[in-house]
């Protein structure tokens, strides 16, 4: 007795890729529509999920930041490869809620001893992941009500036994 061959069934199905691109993602068109200020505050503006207030926030956000590193800032990062682009590129809301919260911290202890050098770290690539760190426990300590100082001069009193801090 002999058996059939199995048969092999081969089924196709066609899959056509959206074009359909969601409304808040239009805004970044391009790929270096990315690294632009402006592209990023007007994705604030338009992000689903996000109500008026925390829009707005987040639009102010950009803005400080802005402020902060320079207009070119986002182009230098990219050239740079600098890991901040990592919250920057990334489209997704929850970067946006970092964004808010990397500004908030900054707002909060800019008026720190040496803040400008937290700032210069926060900006170069190698010593960002550190500077982060820095920046986190300070505005901690600064909600808590702690006076914060970055990188301050310490002096040891030479045969005196004491510490002295400028």
């Amino acid at each position: 007795m002999s058996e059939d061959p199995p048969h092999i069934v081969a089924k196709t199905a066609i899959v056509t890729p959206s074009t359909e691109i969601p409304a808040d993602l239009r805004v970044m068109a391009r790929p270096e529509d990315v690294y632009e200020w402006d592209k990023q505050i007007e994705l604030c503006g338009v992000l689903s999920g996000f109500n008026d207030y925390q829009k707005e926030r987040a639009r102010r956000a950009f803005r400080f930041l802005r402020d902060e590193f320079g207009e070119a800032f986002l182009k230098e990062a990219y050239a740079e490869r600098h890991p901040i682009l990592e919250y920057f590129a990334n489209l997704a809301p929850w970067t946006r809620e970092w964004i808010v919260w990397f500004a908030e911290s900054l707002k909060a202890v800019r008026k720190a001893g040496d803040y400008s050098g937290l700032r210069h770290r926060i900006r170069e690539r190698d010593t960002f992941p550190e500077a982060l760190t820095v920046l986190d426990v300070a505005q901690r300590l600064t909600k808590v009500g702690f006076a914060i100082a970055f990188d301050p001069t310490v002096d040891f009193g030479v045969g005196q036994g004491s510490l002295i801090s400028r």
